[in-house]
């Protein structure tokens, strides 16, 4: 199925899950509403916040009919939130917004016209950033090549949840799994499930930015959760007969990424012990892996911080 060019505008469904970010939700609000395409729609989709959080939602829908408000009735994980925004969506494409990050105001645009040019393509993703709130460049994520995107995805979730664009057969198909073992990393299971039958396709400009700062729910992560969630991954995929036969040749580099990257919040919560433990696992795993700039950047973290 192709998206309609000529004879109609591509909408855009903006889901954005917020908890307890009242300081943040207007200005990634803005982001959107600051776009130079006007066809979309925003979808704030409140978890019980305790603070104004859906108060300022409510106000900023008043004052845009292209905004929409929800609230759950109870307290979720983002995962409930994020389906339930994808229920609730009636654009050609939707994309996911945490409420603390921004889209460029080119966004949009770039996205209309990728699709104007790849009609067939159903899924695709943009570049992105980690900035501080005063705007000044953290850290500029290095993307992988897509030639086997299988590869790609099981070396880790480079898509994370931002400037990724999912057209209307998807996102009213796939949903995220609600699972709480998997909070953290219900965006990298989604992604996994997606790419297995869909080829991704990429827009190589940055389109978002990740917003660093002090409140960040991924700032605390632990290794122990990440490798739980990690197992679940790796059941799951090994469970579907549909995934198993798409990844089995990659499940040694997924588990070698992954221990990695449970290495890399141990180093963080400096825990030099556990994180040499871990990449040694790693490098069990998958020897191959040592020629990962991830290796040389634990070890550079062991010998200097």
């Amino acid at each position: 199925m192709e998206v309609k060019i000529k004879s109609e505008p591509i909408l855009f469904s903006i889901v954005i899950p917020a908890y307890n970010r009242e300081k943040f939700l207007k200005r990634t609000v803005e982001s959107v509403l600051a776009q130079t395409y006007p066809h979309f729609e925003i979808l704030i989709i409140d978890n019980q916040s305790t603070d104004n959080t859906f108060q300022i939602a409510q106000q900023l829908a008043k004052q845009d009919s292209r905004i929409k408000a929800f609230q759950n009735e109870r307290n979720f994980e983002r995962a409930y939130s994020r389906n339930r925004g994808m229920q609730l969506a009636t654009g050609h494409f939707l994309t996911f917004l945490d409420s603390d990050d921004i889209l460029l105001p080119h966004c949009l645009e770039e996205a209309y016209n990728f699709v104007s040019k790849n009609s067939n393509r159903k899924f695709f993703h943009g570049l992105y950033e980690l900035r501080k709130l005063d705007g000044s460049l953290v850290y500029h994520y290095k993307f992988p090549t897509l030639d086997d995107q299988h590869k790609a995805i099981m070396e880790g979730n480079f898509l994370s949840c931002i400037a990724v664009f999912l057209h209307k057969d998807l996102y009213s198909t796939y949903r995220f799994d609600e699972n709480p073992i998997l909070v953290g990393s219900e965006d990298y299971e989604l992604w996994i499930r997606i790419m297995a039958k869909h080829k991704l396709g990429r827009i190589n400009t940055v389109l978002a930015h990740i917003t660093h700062h002090e409140y960040q729910t991924m700032a605390k992560q632990e290794f122990e959760r990440v490798m739980k969630r990690s197992k679940y991954i790796y059941d799951k995929i090994v469970s579907l007969q549909d995934l198993f036969q798409v990844y089995k040749p990659y499940l040694d580099l997924f588990w070698a990424h992954r221990l990695l990257f449970a290495s890399t919040i141990a180093i963080s919560s400096n825990n030099k012990t556990k994180s040499l433990y871990l990449l040694l696992k790693a490098i069990k795993r998958k020897p191959s892996i040592l020629s990962s700039y991830k290796i040389y950047s634990i070890l550079k973290q062991m010998i200097f911080y």
